[in-house]
């Protein structure tokens, strides 16, 4: 598998979204906020430390030396820095209340009361970078889109108000997984979301016009189609199925990545994750992909 990945990224904004407590995007008209200010930050993954076990004899010759391996415990954000302080990134991040004119405009942010959790149910952080491609041909993605499901972020410096060297606003934190966050704020994520952070080169970016976005309720999966539906492989070749969600808006994704796939009969027919089903022996199996609560099935005959 090739990849004709970056030279170099540059920020160009971030997207930051209220979460209910399972994890979901909050629906509504102020849960969700962009900024163009983003200059950078830093992600990061956090392991364990297992100890080292050594077993010695009685003349204290080392027989034995053991460590556990390293698993992944979960990720940070380091140095999430912004080029201006904008009140409302800053109550969405870390809690706290906006301080309003009379006209109701922004001009102000209010430090959270001592002695509570300000931000409960943390937030989804997604950050979006432009990409300069080697050889800048004309059908790469020049976007890398990043998603960070479910964090929690304090301040992560003191403001300094001084003309000489100013502190830029800047935020430190932590990920977690969050499958809820699904498709994210505007049902267009069509990876798998419960992971640390991850990021996909895109073509295409949300607007990240500076501003609240409105968070609509998610589409559901109303049913899933597989194809092709009645394919035909010899013992030993492969096929790829395909696993389509028709969603109640009446859109479409291909699901066949998110998908679990199963075969009816191993014996003659295995699937893998991803949907390649094998020829094993001879006949017809029902291969299925479950997605959404929903299932769509195909034929696969090994002649």
């Amino acid at each position: 598998m090739s990849y004709d990945g970056a030279g170099s990224l540059f920020a160009l904004g971030m997207r930051v979204t209220k979460l209910n407590a399972d994890g979901s995007p909050q629906v509504g008209t102020q849960t969700c906020y962009v900024t163009d200010s983003l200059i950078s930050t830093e992600l990061g993954m956090d392991y364990t430390k297992p100890d080292v076990v050594q077993q010695t004899n009685g003349s204290a010759v080392i027989c034995v030396t053991y460590a556990a391996p390293a698993s992944l415990t979960g990720g940070h954000i380091a140095s999430l820095t912004l080029c201006t302080p904008d009140p409302n990134i800053t109550q969405f991040l870390i809690g706290g209340n906006i301080l309003l004119d009379g006209d109701g405009n922004a001009v102000g942010y209010q430090a959270p009361p001592m002695g509570v959790d300000p931000t409960p149910n943390g937030v989804s952080i997604e950050l979006f970078s432009n990409a300069i491609i080697d050889g800048a041909k004309a059908d790469h993605s020049p976007y890398f889109w990043w998603v960070l499901p479910r964090c929690y972020v304090t301040s992560g410096t003191n403001m300094k108000l001084e003309a000489a060297n100013p502190a830029l606003p800047e935020f430190d934190g932590t990920t977690q997984q969050n499958p809820n966050w699904g498709a994210g704020p505007d049902g267009d994520w069509i990876y798998d979301s419960s992971r640390i952070w991850q990021y996909a080169r895109v073509a295409t970016i949300p607007d990240l016009s500076p501003g609240f976005q409105v968070v609509s309720a998610p589409a559901t999966v109303a049913s899933i189609a597989v194809t092709p539906a009645t394919p035909s492989i010899a013992p030993d070749a492969n096929v790829q199925l395909t696993a389509t969600a028709t969603m109640s808006d009446a859109t479409t994704r291909n699901v066949t990545a998110q998908a679990q796939w199963t075969s009816a009969d191993i014996t003659k027919v295995i699937v893998s994750d991803t949907g390649v089903a094998n020829g094993i022996g001879a006949g017809t199996v029902v291969v299925t992909a479950s997605f959404g609560g929903h299932t769509g099935t195909s034929s696969v005959t090994v002649t």
